[in-house]
């Protein structure tokens, strides 16, 4: 499975301090998915971008 996300950033909107919503979802990835997934997030020229790749096993097709 893969996805991508792309959207503009707002100066104006960006938080005051780091966030935890990439480490949070970072940690869950690396316990639903060890070793098969990865997640790249990037920020340049105002585009906040996500790519998110999953190998999908039998037993995810099935019991998820």
């Amino acid at each position: 499975v893969s996805f991508t996300c792309r959207n503009r950033s707002r100066p104006d909107s960006a938080p005051t301090g780091p966030g935890l919503g990439n480490e949070l979802i970072r940690r869950r990835l690396a316990l639903l998915y060890p070793g098969r997934h990865t997640l790249e997030v990037s920020e340049a020229d105002g585009i906040y971008a996500v790519q998110l790749t999953i190998e999908l096993d039998d037993h995810d097709l099935h019991h998820r």
